[in-house]
């Protein structure tokens, strides 16, 4: 990384003979981009992470050989000029974290595109499927974080090269289509959280065999899902399934499900109890398991992850802790606990602790050396519990302590 500043000149755009021109990270650099002339030999344009910023002109298709144009982490506006559907040989195209607006134009010109990330913008409209039909080389698309409305342009689930479909925060709705080929697709990464998809879980995506991440959170799905039906992905790491309006039947008779399993969603699935096949995934990392219906102890299997860093089952109808609860060794750093029943004693057994929420219960008493128990402690809330007496000094000995809340008890 450099330490150039100031501004560009438009100059150095016009060089008959550029053909890579690299100015990335250099955060005080700033320019607008000029209008293009007839330029047969740039292929690389590489602006990201600096301060240019403006539209786009009209005359980038002037670029007749820009295979690679990566304006990500900048500060250009307006909206993409349609002459961008000129740009035959683009290979690579980042625009993500600018501020353009308006509609898509069309890449399916662009016949060797292979990545294209225009996630955190403000993009809005529908995308016709023609926009990517015939890109048989595109391997990843990242969409998120934009407006975009409508269905799913359904040239998407065609596409045999891609490994990377990214639409999450949008405003896409509608049935899915199934998708072609599943058993052979590359899919390797599923994002479509924070939408307004309906209907069912199409059942092609629990053939996608070489699925690693599914997010399908916030939506309107509904209907019953088989976990036993999507543990058939052996490869899959991440699945989050939160806030739809599913019932996620947990009930496994294939013990080998989810070898790979790292981070678990299942927040407001309709869960009653505990899924009994957790305590043999040693290899979790974050679980989250709130807004349910699970009532009753919290087992003890919990604390015992060998890495578990995440836990969250607030809202719920949890009464108390299956013991013992000492001599614990538990990794978890985040403890979501808030909005449940628990009562007695309030747990301090997480050594590597940062954030803990115990809030909205009905704990009456607590340990007196809680530094000792929790030293890295960044944030603490015991509100709306049954504590009383005294406040003791050893909240004052956490020295990490940023956030504390002891109200309304």
């Amino acid at each position: 990384m450099s330490l150039f500043y100031g501004q560009v000149p438009n100059e150095i755009f016009q060089l008959p003979s550029l053909q890579v021109l690299d100015v990335s990270y250099n955060l005080g650099l700033h320019c607008s981009l000029p209008n293009f002339k007839h330029q047969e030999s740039l292929h690389n344009l590489n602006l990201s992470h600096t301060k240019f910023s403006g539209p786009i002109p009209n005359s980038i298709h002037n670029l007749r050989q820009l295979s690679t144009l990566d304006l990500s982490n900048c500060q250009f506006n307006g909206t993409l000029p349609n002459s961008m559907s000129h740009l035959t040989k683009l290979v690579h195209l980042d625009l993500s974290f600018n501020n353009f607006i308006g509609p898509l134009p069309s890449l399916n010109s662009s016949k060797s595109l292979k990545v294209l990330s225009l996630n955190h913008n403000d993009f809005k409209g529908t995308i016709p499927s023609t926009h990517f039909e015939g890109l048989i080389n595109l391997m990843s698309i990242d969409l998120g974080d934009n407006s975009f409305y409508g269905r799913i342009p359904s040239s998407l689930f065609r596409l045999q090269s891609l490994q990377i479909l990214m639409l999450y925060n949008n405003k896409f709705e509608g049935v899915l289509e199934e998708f072609s080929n599943a058993s052979m697709s590359l899919l390797e990464m599923l994002d479509l959280s924070h939408n307004n998809f309906e209907g069912s879980i199409p059942m092609s995506i629990f053939k996608l065999e070489r699925l690693l991440s599914l997010q399908l959170s916030e939506n309107k799905f509904n209907g019953t899902i088989e976990l036993d039906v999507i543990g058939r992905l052996q490869n899959l790491t991440t699945l989050d399934l939160g806030y739809n309006n599913l019932f996620v039947d947990t009930d496994l008779k294939n013990a080998s499900s989810f070898p790979n399993l790292k981070t678990l969603w299942l927040s407001s699935c309709k869960l009653r109890t505990f899924p009994n096949f957790l305590k043999y995934k040693s290899s979790l990392l974050y679980l989250d398991l709130s807004s349910n219906q699970i009532s009753g102890t919290i087992p003890n299997w919990l604390w015992r992850f060998d890495s578990l860093f995440v836990l969250n089952v607030s809202y719920n109808s949890l009464r108390d802790f299956e013991g013992p609860l000492h001599n614990l060794s538990s990794s978890l750093s985040k403890l979501d606990l808030h909005s449940n029943q628990l009562k007695g004693i309030a747990p301090f057994f997480m050594k590597n602790a940062i954030y803990l929420d115990d809030s909205s219960n009905r704990f009456s008493s607590m340990l007196k050396d809680i530094e000792s128990h929790m030293p890295y402690l960044y944030y603490l809330s015991l509100s709306n519990n049954s504590f009383h007496g005294k406040i003791h000094e050893s909240f004052c000995n956490i020295s990490g302590l940023r956030a504390l809340d002891l109200s309304y008890n």
